[in-house]
């Protein structure tokens, strides 16, 4: 590989890996995406009020013949099916020729120095030497693939102190050779990242791993994961039986839903960004959302995830980790809604033994399907006031 290329590559990952930082208030949607005609732009992501964002990167100044290249990303982006509501691209490069910066709002497109994102100048780094300790500590966690490090497995596998093993982990943080999540726990940053500098790669999830167990992602968290949403939660959402504040790390926040021991059940291991973490199955972050809407982005996300996921989601599973939690009010409203979306015409309706077994489940109480007020038409069948318009609910939902 020639030093441009292994510099356009190192470049690459830097942006695609700190998209929070360099971005805020974005997500990361697909690396290298395939556009109508075939071009390929290097960074789609959208941000939280649904502009979507096409990041092209170019380890090179920009001359006057680029332009033709940009009115093909422009064309391509604008013949997405669906269409993007609004978006713009932003092309981050070493320069550009100053006569084309006038042609640049015409296609949506804004210019980013290498410079403006910290990365740094296209020039021999200085090596940052280690230790003969660190360089063995180093070769250790490349052998395991090692992702988490925690001072005491450091300790362990050195045969040293936790005092030494911390100072150890200190000097390789300073190195970018790992990077704290919380007090003992550390991310490790493999030498094929490319980074001339070390920069650490930003993985949240990964991340949310390491400050509790046990744990599993949910909610809007593992709503986003399964493709349920079109919203980008602006917040990881983890279940676990522990007590434990919200956390933010990275221009991350991390909310720990506390839940009791049989509800704490229907994960599964996932890979997450070459990253091994636990995630609620499809049914069971359904299940989760009915259980604590507000977690999922409101009652109004929830239905269009149960819509979104009905034709993959395992019903006799879903109806059995509803009645699992023996909590009345999340069998209410999955009934409920299943049988709202049914009349509709939005999905079919679930089959009579499984509607009989919820039925089964309803509570003494009455739920609500929207803000707690007066009014709303009311279920017998599912004791549910639906305080919401039938638009309300539906929202984005189509009818394919």
């Amino acid at each position: 590989m020639s030093a441009t290329s292994e510099r356009g590559r190192q470049l690459e990952a830097y942006v695609a890996n700190r998209v929070a930082e360099l971005f805020p208030k974005t997500q990361l949607v697909h690396q290298n995406e395939i556009l109508p005609g075939g071009s390929i732009i290097d960074l789609h992501l959208r941000s939280t009020d649904g502009q979507d964002i096409f990041v092209e990167i170019k380890n090179a100044r920009i001359e006057k013949p680029y332009l033709g290249r940009l009115v093909d990303y422009y064309t391509a982006i604008s013949n997405l099916n669906p269409p993007p509501k609004a978006f713009k691209i932003i092309l981050v490069a070493e320069g550009i020729d100053p006569s084309l910066r006038t042609e640049l709002p015409q296609l949506k497109t804004e210019f980013m120095s290498l410079r403006d994102l910290g990365f740094p100048e296209n020039r021999k780094q200085p090596t940052i030497k280690l230790s003969p300790t660190e360089a063995r500590l180093v070769i250790a966690l490349e052998s395991r693939r090692a992702k988490l490090v925690k001072t005491a497995d450091v300790a362990k596998l050195l045969d040293r102190s936790l005092d030494y093993a911390s100072v150890l982990l200190h000097r390789l943080e300073r190195k970018k050779w790992v990077d704290r999540v919380s007090k003992g726990k550390y991310t490790f940053v493999p030498a094929d990242a490319g980074y001339v500098k070390r920069f650490p790669p930003l993985n949240p999830l990964l991340a949310g791993s390491a400050l509790v167990a046990p744990y599993y992602y949910s909610y809007a968290t593992a709503n986003a994961h399964y493709g349920l949403t079109t919203q980008m939660p602006s917040t990881v959402y983890i279940a676990t039986t522990k007590k434990k504040p919200t956390f933010r790390w990275k221009n991350n926040r991390f909310k720990f839903v506390t839940l009791t021991r049989r509800k704490f059940f229907g994960f599964t291991t996932v890979m997450v960004q070459t990253a091994e973490v636990k995630m609620a199955e499809l049914e069971k972050a359904l299940v989760d959302s009915l259980d604590k809407p507000k977690h999922a982005g409101g009652v109004e996300e929830v239905v269009r995830a149960l819509y979104r996921a009905y034709r993959r989601v395992d019903m006799k599973k879903l109806v059995d980790y509803a009645s699992r939690t023996e909590t009345h009010a999340v069998c209410q409203r999955l009934g409920f809604l299943l049988d709202f979306l049914a009349s509709e015409g939005l999905v079919h309706r679930i089959p009579k033994d499984l509607r009989d077994r919820l039925l089964r489940q309803v509570g003494d109480a009455t739920e609500y399907v929207g803000p707690r007020e007066r009014g709303g038409d009311y279920s017998r069948d599912w004791r549910v006031i639906k305080t919401l318009t039938d638009q309300q609910l539906l929202g984005e939902i189509r009818i394919g």
